[in-house]
């Protein structure tokens, strides 16, 4: 159980991380676009706060809405502000210390509060002070870092999920003012988040009180399909039994949902037409989508809405549909009015606070008012007045839990800061002292009398509180709160008869008793028949019955009083829920779209494979085939045909045997093309390093030595596949990878053991190649072969790092199938186009003589007394230049070296030399060939310098086609 969760929550953060790469590209795209998010309210000081807003509205499409929401969320931030002044001039609290802050907008929507969280990421940069800097990065760009101590929001549940889990990889303690969500009490995953408000828990347990007070016994359930709803819904059907209450049903709602969607919903609760009661735990945009689809049904008066603090929070903003809230009973987070903060907060006009970005857009809205130059700060209003919202004022509930939450932040601050020992008067060493996990310390151990009582946390980071319950009247074309209750999660007790003071509502408290809210209600009770795929769950000791969806994957059996999981491979038949079909399975056909481009381009490069062999069997004796290793380049134009080859087996239906053939060919197909060419890479470059030290040959430089390397490296692999093979066979299978999904395909399994060991082999083959084609970077210009090698390395490299991390996070058989087929096709299409293209061009772009000798005389580096040999990039002695050279140098007889049949030649004398240091050539590679016909008895010796000439001696023959000959039979 504790790996499964470990991997949930694995599962978590790359979400997450996922979210935050899709935000970064979202605001970086934005180039020249204004967007809300990029507004920041901002003033720094030694210890920064951060505050987390929903300022604008949510939007769908856009990382935020361009509506700004209302005045209270305008109080939100100036409450926060207002805060952080008054502790800056208390000489009691953090003196010497002034808190700065930095206010963004979350825009209602989870993902972008997301984005936002993520400017609040440590940098190892720090200012010169060593003091906290609140800008990290450019005050001009989008892309800002802020430095703080602490978070304070976000509103949301789901948008403080989002936020906690990266303040979490940060150590930066959050305080959100009105989350409740019961998931943000597991300290497992949310280590570093409070909150001001209690947990959802105790608001179902309030809800299920008020429905037993009311005798409610028979009621609806609406729920986001989020962490909110889910846990506030499973929380009311545990309580809801233990108090005889019966469920009519239960339904999900999405922030995606249409209108038609939600008018679903709303016919569903209509259908349980004794269901009265509606209980709604759900956030303010899916409760604005349902009771706008109750406006559309004309369901007016007959459901009576009880809400909870997701939404009843948000109950000014329903005006559109405020009519159908008539009777309706909503919960609230209990906080009192803070009088001081009033009267600051009616005294603001735009000529006062335009450092408050928003402000200018709350007054464009409210009056009409506009800043036309902001640094000029010059304002255009209506009638030229000052245009203050006293007379739009309302109190806004959570601007005292704000102001209590920036207050525990000031209080745990002062008594870490007081108890560490290493901060100085001139706070050089503040950040040092006021680490993330201290500080968190601090907090939870806090307890101060706040301006809703005294403020502590329990030992899961939740404060204790009050629900007041409020009851919806309609009248005079608006809506009307009359508080009648309160619920303390402290004492577990609803009272009735006490609320907020009459003064603070506007209107006294009449008919404010339950007897009256009673009346006005409908009844609700049970009950009702379940449709199909629905099974009747009995409450113990009642007459009531809860019609219980069973899973998707799930039939109805005994009476429809069971839910049975359908077998693996089958699924519940869709007219009665009652049986169980066969799936049929999905498997890659030779007919779809992608795999006709496959199979395409397949056919083109395996015919391309055989031009190529048969261009190299009828030139097999040419000098310039016999100077490319032609064995090792048989062998590895064998592994790219079977590359195209197996595209096909790919596509073809899953069996046993195309699943064997599919397993070793891949692993094979690989090492058929690298191996050999790791040989010739090799080979290369300890030719060229030998040259410089020695003049005898290096070992293993035959062509049967090659191809002996060659193959013990193919036996190898060969070797591990079958050993893995033996052990773990592939298999075609069916699989069913998501038991509630209908989906069912046929796939040949390659065994992970074996994929990976052949993997990680070729892998080495490839690095290999990668190293010896990087250390002969530095050969000759016109050393072709070296550079081909290389282009062919890098780039297979560059394939095989994009196709193993999509191959193996790839869940569908499907789409990995296209994956191997991609990877084999372009793998053998590169090998085709750097390593046999241009010989087959160099063979047909020549004519007569040059072709045979594959002689370059074009603008190589070379003397004009020597010639260019294209393939190899080197300088040799022409027979037309041999007599000139002869009567330039002196040429002796030595006796025979070991391993010859007789003597060689002895290299050029110092006088050559110098002769040819004159051209471009400055030193050579001296090739002496005994007259050995297979190359097993040759003497080379190197000395690459600068243009890396070859002067070649052939003691039979001095001619040029014998030094070309001897150039091709040992290079």
């Amino acid at each position: 159980m504790h790996r499964c969760n470990k991997m949930m929550r694995d599962f978590f953060d790359i979400k997450i991380a996922v979210h935050a790469l899709l935000f970064t590209v979202i605001v970086t795209s934005l180039e020249g676009k204004p967007s809300p998010i990029e507004t920041i309210y901002k003033e720094e000081g030694d210890v920064n706060l951060a505050g987390m807003f929903s300022i604008h509205t949510y939007s769908e499409t856009e990382t935020c809405g361009d509506t700004l929401r209302d005045i209270a969320t305008i109080q939100n931030v100036e409450a926060m502000v207002f805060a952080i002044h008054n502790i800056n001039e208390n000489t009691e609290l953090l003196p010497n210390l002034t808190l700065g802050y930095v206010i963004v907008d979350d825009c209602s929507k989870d993902t972008t509060a997301l984005g936002q969280a993520m400017r609040f990421m440590p940098k190892n940069s720090q200012s010169t002070t060593n003091k906290r800097s609140i800008f990290k990065g450019d005050s001009d760009s989008t892309e800002q870092f802020f430095d703080v101590a602490g978070v304070i929001g976000p509103q949301s549940s789901s948008s403080s999920m989002m936020v906690a889990s990266v303040l979490n990889w940060f150590h930066i303690p959050q305080i959100s003012y009105q989350a409740t969500s019961d998931s943000l009490s597991d300290k497992n995953r949310y280590p570093y988040f409070l909150r001001m408000a209690p947990p959802d828990k105790f608001q179902v347990e309030a809800i299920v009180d008020l429905l037993v007070h009311f005798n409610w016994t028979f009621v609806s359930t609406v729920n986001s399909n989020n962490a909110y709803g889910r846990d506030a819904i499973n929380t009311f059907k545990i309580l809801s039994k233990k108090r005889n209450i019966c469920i009519a049903t239960s339904q999900e709602i999405r922030p995606t949902y249409t209108e038609i969607e939600y008018d679903y919903i709303v016919k569903n609760l209509l259908k349980h037409d004794r269901a009265r009661a509606i209980v709604v735990f759900s956030d303010y945009k899916e409760a604005t989508g349902l009771l706008e689809a109750a406006s559309h049904l004309q369901t007016e008066g007959h459901f009576a809405w009880i809400g909870s603090e997701g939404w009843g929070a948000y109950i000014n903003e329903f005006d559109d549909v405020s009519r159908y809230l008539d009777g309706a009973i909503v919960l609230k987070t209990y906080s009192k009015t803070v009088p001081e903060f009033n009267e600051y907060f009616k005294s603001k006009t735009l000529q006062n606070n335009l450092q408050n970005p928003w402000w200018s857009e709350l007054s464009k809205k409210k009056f009409n008012c506009t800043v036309k130059e902001i640094y000029n700060e010059t304002i255009n209003c209506p009638h030229n007045s000052k245009h203050s919202l006293s007379e739009q004022f309302e109190p806004n509930p959570s601007v005292s839990t704000i102001i209590d939450s920036v207050h525990t932040f000031a209080n745990a601050l002062h008594a870490l800061i007081e108890n560490c020992h290493v901060v100085s008067e001139n706070t050089s060493n503040l950040e040092e002292c006021t680490r993330g996990e201290d500080l968190l310390r601090y907090i939870r151990n806090i307890s101060f009398p706040g301006i809703n009582g005294q403020v502590s946390f329990d030992n899961k980071g939740d404060a204790f509180g009050k629900y007041e319950i409020l009851f919806m009247e309609y009248e005079e074309e608006q809506l009307i709160q009359y508080p009648f209750a309160l619920w303390d999660s402290k004492s577990r007790n609803l009272t009735f008869g006490e609320g907020k003071p009459e003064e603070r509502l506007g209107k006294k408290q009449t008919n404010t008793t339950s007897t009256y809210i009673r009346s006005r209600l409908p009844y609700s009770s049970c009950s009702e028949e379940c449709p199909t795929g629905h099974i009747y769950l009995y409450l113990k000791d009642t007459c009531c019955w809860e019609c219980v969806a069973c899973s998707v994957n799930e039939i109805t059996t005994f009476n429809q009083t069971r839910c049975e999981t359908c077998p693996l491979f089958y699924w519940p038949n869709q007219n009665d829920k009652e049986s169980c079909d066969e799936i049929p399975p999905t498997f890659i056909h030779l007919t779809d779209p992608l795999s006709i481009v496959l199979i395409t381009m397949a056919s083109v490069g395996f015919v391309s494979c055989m031009i190529c062999l048969g261009v190299f069997i009828v030139h097999n004796d040419v000098r310039l085939i016999k100077s490319t290793s032609r064995e090792l380049s048989y062998i590895m134009l064998l592994g790219t045909s079977v590359s195209y080859l197996l595209v096909f087996t790919f596509l073809v239906k899953p069996t046993l045997p195309s699943c064997y053939v599919n397993h070793v060919g891949f692993n094979m197909s690989f090492t058929l093309i690298y191996a050999p060419l790791i040989t010739r890479t090799n080979r290369i470059y300890r030719i060229f390093r030998a040259g410089k030290k020695t003049k005898k040959v290096p070992l293993w430089s035959s062509p049967r030595s090659q191809v002996f390397i060659a193959m013990a490296l193919v036996g190898i692999q060969a070797v591990s596949i079958g050993i893995a093979t033996w052990f773990v066979p592939p298999e075609a299978q069916l699989r069913m990878r998501v038991v509630t999904e209908k989906f069912v395909e046929l796939l040949c399994t390659l065994p992970m053991q074996g994929l990976l060991t052949s993997l990680c082999y070729n892998l080495v083959l490839i690095s290999a190649c990668s190293f010896y084609a990087f250390k002969t970077r530095t050969l000759p210009d016109n050393f072709n072969e070296s550079r081909y090698i290389a282009l062919c390395v890098y780039t297979t490299l560059l394939i095989w790092l994009a196709f193993i991390p999509t191959y193996f996070t790839t869940s569908k058989a499907y789409y990995q199938v296209m994956l191997l087929s991609l990877a084999l096709t372009f793998n053998a299409t590169v090998t085709l186009i750097c390593l046999y293209l241009p010989k087959v061009f160099a063979l047909y772009s020549n004519s007569g003589d040059t072709r045979k000798t594959i002689v370059n005389t074009s603008k190589g580096p070379c003397h004009s007394s020597y010639v260019h040999l294209g393939n190899l990039g080197v300088c040799a002695v022409t027979a037309h230049h041999q007599e000139s050279i002869n009567e330039r140098s002196k040429v002796y007889s030595r006796p025979p070296s070991k391993g010859f049949e007789d003597g060689s030649v002895e290299s050029l004398n110092s006088r050559t030399s110098s002769s040819m240091s004159k051209g471009r050539c400055q030193s050579g590679i001296e090739l002496d060939n005994g007259g050995s016909s297979d190359g097993n008895k040759t003497s080379e010796s190197f000395v690459p310098n600068a243009c890396n000439s070859i002067v070649l001696n052939n003691h039979n023959n001095l001619n040029g086609m014998a030094i070309t000959e001897s150039v091709a039979r040992v290079v």
